[in-house]
């Protein structure tokens, strides 16, 4: 858990990795919370991988990162996710708090995808917001919409009538989005209800965001195991499901052991 104040900084930073390539940025619960912003708003997570030369790709999967923008700022997006370079963005859950304060000129965005070198998969994500103030899911910068973005099975959800913005253009239906990315073809505009927002970003139901696991991701942000189909967002299972497949594993083990015994 991290939450980083603003001081003397432009903007909090919870992960902030660039000009660099990683294996992985997986795994991680980064909530930061904006107070006395001056210029920009913050970022969860910053990956910027452009400036590294090679062919290597990062897995940025099965991340939790909540932002909550409560000081208002000068100009420029927020950017609660930003990410360019060569990279699979998987199964991460994305969210900002309602009522939070923007910019007059710009607002607040789940996902932002910039960089001219950007070769990105963005597949099984949910980008949310429940505020309708310059707020939306997705923003595909101009140098990365000419790059390689293939982007599907996400639900982007928003109160408001802007879904994402695509090479400067605002994008207000999942269709139109479709028309200029050629890709989410499976993506969804749903509203997820979450079990409890201040512990974390389980849904109470997941039964409208199932999709294949087609990257064979073997588990999710609580370690409980992916099957070949699983849910959009860092977490598989609701929390019931969670305490009886944890059951399960634990009478499975036993009873391995238990074999084990017999057969010495």
């Amino acid at each position: 858990f991290v939450r980083p104040r603003n001081g003397t900084m432009q903007w909090p930073e919870g992960i902030c990795l660039s000009n660099c390539t990683a294996d992985s940025v997986y795994g991680n619960y980064v909530a930061y919370d904006s107070l006395t912003q001056t210029s920009f708003g913050g970022h969860a997570l910053s990956f910027n991988g452009t400036g590294f030369s090679g062919n290597k790709r990062t897995l940025i999967a099965n991340n939790v990162l909540v932002g909550k923008n409560t000081a208002a700022y000068s100009s420029g997006y927020s950017q609660i996710m930003t990410v360019s370079g060569t990279v699979d963005i998987l199964f991460n859950s994305v969210y900002n708090t309602a009522n939070a304060k923007t910019a007059s000129t710009a607002g607040v965005v789940m996902l932002n995808l910039g960089g001219t070198a950007t070769d990105a998969y963005v597949y099984g994500n949910q980008f949310i917001t429940f505020d309708n103030n310059k707020q939306f899911p997705v923003r595909v910068d101009a140098n990365a919409a000419q790059g390689k973005v293939y982007m599907d099975y996400n639900n982007y959800y928003t109160k408001g009538t802007q879904i994402a913005e695509w090479n400067g253009k605002a994008v207000n239906s999942l269709s139109a989005l479709q028309a200029l990315s050629n890709g989410d073809t499976h993506s969804v505009c749903i509203q997820p209800t979450f079990v409890d927002v201040h512990k974390g970003l389980q849904l109470t139901d997941y039964t409208n965001f199932m999709v294949p696991n087609v990257y064979h991701l073997n588990a999710d942000f609580e370690n409980m195991r992916r099957g070949a189909q699983t849910a959009m967002g860092a977490y598989s299972f609701t929390t019931k499901e969670n305490d009886l497949a944890a059951e399960k594993e634990a009478a499975d083990g036993a009873e391995e052991e238990e074999d084990k015994v017999l057969e010495a």
